[in-house]
């Protein structure tokens, strides 16, 4: 009987990883040394920022979608800017699609925000930040977000853009 060799994984051409659900992506980093987009599961990704060494390898991703991001866990994106110091682009889809002034504030200040070109955040804003955009975004948030990002809400998308 012979031993069968292991598979060796090579993927340098995977430029986008989609994971959703609860899964080590450590190996597939490993051997993608080009991937650049990540969608995935948030409770996946609060998992994977407690590992180091897949931490530095998520340091290369640009562009992030993250699903199912709790309302109340802003104070996470702090941490998130440690480990993704690429990004550029960042959606996040919440749990709970109805949110309030004060967590969407919570949000836009986060110094992350100031790296991306541009985000998204898939929810429903009241009607006092839809009627007024950019005078809402330039009292509830530091002037520099005002004056550094066009934005608009669009279909239950707040979306900002350099």
């Amino acid at each position: 009987m012979a031993l069968k060799q292991p598979t060796l994984l090579n993927l340098p051409h995977l430029k986008r990883l989609n994971a959703l659900g609860i899964c080590s992506l450590f190996d597939i980093l490993k051997v993608a040394p080009n991937l650049e987009d990540l969608v995935i599961d948030f409770d996946c990704l609060k998992i994977l920022i407690d590992d180091e060494p897949t931490c530095d390898l998520l340091q290369r991703v640009i562009c992030l979608e993250i699903y199912y991001w709790p309302n109340n866990e802003s104070d996470l994106l702090e941490r998130f800017t440690r480990v993704f110091g690429c990004l550029r682009y960042l959606f996040l889809k919440l749990q709970n699609p109805n949110i309030s002034n004060e967590s969407i504030s919570t949000i836009l200040v986060q110094p992350i925000i100031k790296q991306l070109t541009s985000f998204y955040i898939e929810a429903k804003v009241s009607e006092e930040i839809s009627i007024n955009l950019r005078q809402w975004m330039i009292d509830q948030t530091y002037s520099t977000v005002a004056e550094l990002f066009s934005f608009a809400n669009i279909n239950n998308l707040f979306i900002l853009w350099k």
